[in-house]
């Protein structure tokens, strides 16, 4: 059996924990293709050092004291624009231990090939490590590439790598572009389980009882961190028009940096809901209480720009329309006028305009809904993406 490191700085933490959910998924549905894979992510918030998680190998390499572990699961970016001043201090403990850490599961585990999940700073770790190496780009780690220093060291750990491959085609231009990276590119975007993530409305029905929404109304969900590269104030910018002709509810879910400017621009509204951060057990009841699904990422005011959300798929899978920008990877899985529109980013009132046809037309929003549902299935079951992943392993190493 061929074995895989994944060296990662988000992993679930728990089965309720929805960071970096789709590197588990991918690792999952490369083990049952028959590799066997192991995960090396950052310690935190009073883990265990090794454990078993679903089948799967992880081991928590501690690099900092308690209150100090700083770097991963969405904490080393401030508003997702900027490193944090904790998280620049403890680097260099994270790349010294997260090499130690490397080099033992090498030697003790003999792998055929490493799987870097965001290069900055995971790939600087791989030093004096043999063998092949992969990446995979997913958004923050781009941007920090294009830092001029970075971009500098880049260039030279690049030569150890097989691939790129990324989940948006704009990533990979700007990656391959800044680091001069001369191997195997692809475009591989990611996967969605589409058995957790399927229509089931009565899941939604206590949401809704919750919020005080009746069965009658429309509602229309946005889900993510409240960071600026979402765009979410361009939707909140617009919520109280949609509301003037029609019963509509709007659902905002996920906390961040941004979530009480977000509150402050809709400040009064009562048919808007703000549920904060939400556990995965919770998120299929989420995606089942709406009627349509709203993603208005952007490129945010120092370049920084999501792949393709996650919760885009999920919605997808869940049956729902898609109202999104044409940014980065969406246009992959969001086609125009099959399964939802797409929009300029930046654009209130071409959201409005899209939100406002769906919430009035529920023949077309039926049609995009069972089209989601058949994309999601047929184009991105982590199966098919993990197939993709397993045939990209074997073109780039002799050893596999």
């Amino acid at each position: 059996m061929k074995r895989i490191l994944f060296v990662t700085q988000t992993f679930p933490r728990s089965e309720k924990d929805i960071s970096g959910t789709f590197v588990y998924s991918l690792a999952k549905s490369l083990d049952s293709l028959g590799l066997e894979v192991d995960v090396l992510a950052p310690h935190t918030d009073k883990l265990p050092y090794d454990k078993i998680f679903n089948g799967l190998y992880i081991r928590f390499f501690k690099y900092a004291f308690p209150g100090f572990e700083t770097i991963g699961y969405g904490r080393s970016l401030r508003k997702d624009i900027k490193v944090k001043f904790e998280s620049i201090v403890v680097l260099p403990f994270y790349l010294k231990k997260g090499n130690e850490n490397v080099k033992l599961l090498a030697r003790a585990r003999r792998y055929d090939f490493v799987h870097v999940h965001w290069p900055v700073p995971n790939l600087f770790m791989l030093g004096g490590v043999e063998g092949a190496v992969g990446l995979s780009l997913h958004g923050s780690d781009v941007f920090l590439t294009e830092k001029l220093a970075v971009s500098f060291i880049m260039r030279r750990w690049v030569r150890k790598v097989s691939f790129v491959a990324s989940c948006s085609p704009e990533l990979l231009d700007r990656f391959t572009k800044t680091t001069a990276f001369q191997g195997m590119k692809e475009v591989i975007p990611y996967g969605v389980d589409s058995s957790t993530f399927s229509p089931n409305r009565s899941l939604g029905k206590k949401i809704r009882e919750k919020l005080g929404i009746s069965s009658e109304s429309v509602v229309i969900l946005a889900l993510g961190r409240m960071v600026e590269k979402k765009g979410f104030e361009y939707l909140a910018r617009i919520v109280s028009k949609l509301a003037e002709d029609k019963d509509v509810h709007v659902i905002f879910a996920g906390d961040g940096e941004l979530l009480n400017s977000i509150k402050k621009i809709v400040s009064g509204n009562q048919k808007v809901h703000f549920v904060g951060k939400v556990l995965r057990d919770e998120i299929v009841s989420l995606y089942n209480a709406a009627d349509i699904f709203v993603m208005p990422s952007i490129h945010d005011s120092k370049g920084n720009v999501d792949g393709l959300p996650n919760v885009i798929l999920e919605a997808m899978a869940t049956g729902l329309p898609v109202v999104a920008t044409r940014v980065s990877g969406i246009p992959l899985a969001v086609k125009d006028g099959v399964n939802g529109f797409l929009v300029k980013e930046k654009d209130s009132e071409a959201i409005f305009e899209k939100l406002r046809i769906l919430i009035h037309n529920n023949a077309l929003r039926k049609i995009f809904a069972d089209n989601s549902r058949k994309i999601a299935v047929s184009d991105f079951g982590w199966e098919t993406i993990a197939k993709r992943y397993y045939d990209l392993y074997l073109s780039v190493t002799n050893n596999f």
